[in-house]
């Protein structure tokens, strides 16, 4: 209870700071600066909560020549004393610095490793600052905030700043809680925004039965009330009187509001398992490999084997690397190099992708180049979760890469042992079987492509410097016909607005109909899937609900749409198939539900549960458990988990055999190709630019294709093969032009269908467009899908 008072007294305290006259600043040299801003560090770390923002005044003192000092000193508590931060941050803010300032308070409240006393500070600070656009940067936090504590008060400075019902709802959901110190937490905060008549039932239930005195509780959020108001008025008050007063009346307050709280508070401890504890006792004790049996880690693996047998598939455990790796996810940003990547356990990292707006690619790193060493450390025997942690690290560091790029000059001396037996993508087969029985030997190679100037081939060491990489959700693009294309790979925080931004593209284009791709989209943020249906869908219309057992994590809470922002009612073909889950399921289900769009593809994959993340104390919060807490349901009070969502028009897409994969291992596929558009692409660059485009699915379109297939000595046929090199083809294209191309329309048949049946829903045909001609033949020669309206 003492972190509640806590907040309430940096509100009043800094409504008194907010007032007072500029302070002149102290004439100190600069070498003297960081001295000084360190001595007020120290005095702020070791005085509580209420007892540190008298010395604001004094870091202001040290005048605008200190910020730099400030601000170093800022970044380096934000972590391990995030109090002294906020202090800092606070006080950079008043000195002009604003940006610097409130992008500290705001990194500060989404911190869930940090004390709840200093982000709700944090949030004082920006409710009393009142700066521009905090409102809307806090409230898309407000899914990534789980404490309630913390949620509370961010929901009531979000209202104070943009008035946004939605925090409202919220604080009335915690208002109700069964939780007595959520109730109370969530009562105060409503009654700092004047929202009384909301909570008269809940200060009821918590009154002391006929005959009281007057309600203790309701007395205390009224003083308490009244304080806030006494120091919004305070403008022209001395400030240490002020100070002096209201910090008298809030440590009373603060007495009765702990107590108060500790008798109504049900806190019960659990208590450890007899059968765990042996257990692990006697792995301790008489486990073969020590190193194996330490306790932290044996519980780690308990808790997810509980996660993992004991609940459901969706229920996961989630250590420090895990929960960083997950939220990276979910905010679509991370900081590394910038690639797409692949690897086997005896391979080299193959770079898939580079992200074409991130360092790996400014650096030279393209598709297809292997990274053999991170930092002088061989990436052969480690998975590719271990690689790709040795290129992620903080923005603005630099990791040193070695990279060899197939097809090069190369002379080095290896022992053969450096030839394992799947590391083809460095060497071939011949020298595998050349080799094979003379494990051990030292030997000199060099492999040399005829088709490059071994000058501009080398095997280089690379130093990159990390940073900041957003990853985008969305690829959109209009195809002939007026046919609109988006295709979004996961509900992430970014993704809502990517998808407004595409749409509008789209329609300044002149879109007549939509084909929106959500095929293995394997879910995201409820949220996000609720307002994309929202954008196609008019009026007030039930999209989905979602309803738990717990009412405070997973109250009832029911999604509707809203006209404001509603997009044209074009037709819409929505493409699922097995991958598409849970938000992508929403989308889907919603949009066909109520009549807005067609589904076409495969049934989905059937998951309708809800999870949320819950910060595990006992681990200092660096571990999280991501419950399954509630289910969603329609309009119609269906549920499709484990169900699946059946689409409107099933179609399957061609798949490749595992024969046809086979066959390609056997013949070195990607070396082939690879090779292909090494030794082509300078001489025919203009052409392969257009066969990325499209190549009508003919094999006769690439140069010297006949030759080049003769010569892989396969039993794959053409088409096959043209389809491998086309791959290589595009990969090539988008690597040279740092673009990503869009889905590709030549070998996608779902996508071909949806096309044609987004020009039938608008009186059109797949065969009035001679860039479809390649494929209208293989569309229905009936027209049965016209009969729906969609």
């Amino acid at each position: 209870m003492r972190r509640f008072a806590g907040w309430i007294y940096a509100a009043v305290a800094l409504g008194a700071l907010i007032v007072a006259v500029t302070v002149p600043a102290t004439n100190v040299g600069a070498g003297d600066l960081d001295d000084k801003v360190a001595e007020l560090v120290e005095r702020i770390a070791i005085r509580d909560m209420e007892e540190m923002w008298p010395l604001v005044r004094e870091v202001e003192k040290l005048g605008v020549r200190a910020r730099v000092a400030i601000r170093k000193a800022e970044r380096a508590n934000r972590i391990k004393n995030p109090k002294v931060s906020v202090v800092l941050a606070y006080a950079l803010y008043r000195m002009d610095d604003e940006e610097s300032g409130l992008a500290a308070l705001i990194d500060i409240v989404g911190n869930e490793k940090a004390p709840a006393a200093a982000r709700n500070a944090a949030l004082e600070c920006i409710d009393f600052l009142e700066p521009e656009g905090a409102g809307a940067r806090l409230f898309k936090m407000r899914d990534s905030v789980l404490d309630p504590e913390v949620k509370i008060v961010l929901c009531r400075v979000v209202w104070n700043l943009d008035k946004n019902p939605d925090m409202r709802d919220f604080l009335l959901q915690y208002a109700e809680s069964d939780d007595d110190t959520i109730r109370i937490r969530a009562a105060f905060a409503l009654a700092a925004v004047d929202e009384f008549d909301s909570i008269r039932s809940t200060l009821r239930e918590l009154a002391p039965p006929p005959p009281p005195p007057p309600p203790r509780l309701a007395r205390l959020y009224k003083e308490q009330r009244d304080l806030y108001r006494e120091a919004r008025r305070a403008s022209g008050l001395a400030e240490k009187p002020l100070i002096k007063k209201l910090s008298n009346r809030v440590k009373e307050l603060e007495e009765q509001v702990e107590a108060l709280t500790a008798q109504l508070a049900k806190k019960v401890q659990p208590s450890s398992d007899p059968l765990l504890n042996e257990v692990i006792k006697t792995i301790e004790t008489y486990y073969l490999d020590e190193d194996r049996t330490k306790r932290k880690d044996l519980i780690n693996a308990a808790v997810h084997g509980i996660c993992l047998f004991g609940l459901d598939k969706h229920t996961s455990y989630m250590d420090q690397k895990t929960m960083k790796d997950f939220m990276e996810q979910i905010n679509q940003r991370y900081e590394g190099i910038g690639a797409r990547v692949s690897k086997r356990i005896n391979e080299f990292l193959s770079i898939e992708q580079p992200i074409y707006n991130g360092p790996a690619y400014r650096k030279g790193l393209r598709a297809g180049d292997l990274i053999t060493e991170v930092d002088g450390e061989s990436v052969i025997g480690k998975t590719i979760t271990e690689t790709v942690a040795m290129l992620k690290g903080p923005a603005r560091d630099t990791v040193t890469v070695k990279v060899f790029r197939p097809g090069s000059a190369l002379t080095r001396d290896f022992l053969t042992t450096d030839f394992p037996p799947k590391s083809r993508k460095l060497f071939p087969k011949e020298l595998q079987e050349m080799f094979k029985d003379a494990v051990g030997s030292r030997v000199n190679v060099r492999i040399v492509d005829p088709g490059w100037n071994e000058a501009e081939l080398t095997f280089k060491k690379i130093d990159i410097e990390r940073q900041g990489i957003t990853l985008q959700s969305v690829r959109a693009r209009m195809y002939p016909g007026k046919i609109g294309y988006i295709q979004l790979e996961q509900f992430g925080e970014r993704g809502v607005e990517e998808v407004e931004t595409e749409l509008a593209k789209l329609e300044r284009k002149g879109m007549e109909a939509l084909v929106f791709d959500l095929r293995n989209n394997g879910g995201g943020l409820l949220d996000a899937a609720w307002k994309i249906v929202d954008k196609f869908v008019k009026g007030r219309k039930l999209i989905v609900y979602s309803k738990g057992r717990n009412p405070i994590r997973a109250p009832y809470t029911a999604y509707y749409s809203k006209d404001k922002g509603t997009h044209p009612g074009y037709p819409i073909v929505v493409l699922v198939n097995k991958g598409s889950a849970s938000a992508s399921e929403i989308v889907a289900g919603a949009l066909k539900a109520l009549d807005r769009a067609t589904l076409l593809g495969k049934k989905t994959y059937g998951k309708g549960s809800v999870q949320q993340p819950f910060m595990l104390q006992s681990r200092n919060r660096e571990a999280m458990l991501k419950l399954t807490v509630a289910k969603y349901y329609f309009y119609d009070n269906t549920s499709i988990h484990e169900a699946g969502i059946q689409p409107d028009v099933v179609v399957s897409q061609p798949e490749i055999s595992a024969g046809v994969m086979e066959e390609a291992e056997r013949i070195h596929i990607g070396d082939a190709t690879n090779n292909y558009v090494l030794k082509h692409y300078k001489r025919h660059k203009a052409l392969f630019e257009k066969l990325a485009e499209t190549d009508y699915g003919n094999p006769s379109a690439y140069p010297e294709f006949d030759e080049w297939y003769k010569g892989l000595k396969t039993t794959l046929s053409r088409d096959l093969a043209r389809r491998y090199l086309r791959i290589a083809v595009r990969r090539r294209v988008q690597d040279a032009g740092g673009e990503e191309l869009p889905p590709d329309l030549v070998d996608d048949f779902q996508l071909q269908r949806a096309i044609a049946l987004a020009l039938i829903r608008v009186g059109k045909k797949v065969g009035e467009f001679a860039q479809y001609a390649f494929f209208a033949d293989k569309m229905p020669k009936d027209d049965n899908e016209k009969s729906s309206g969609k």
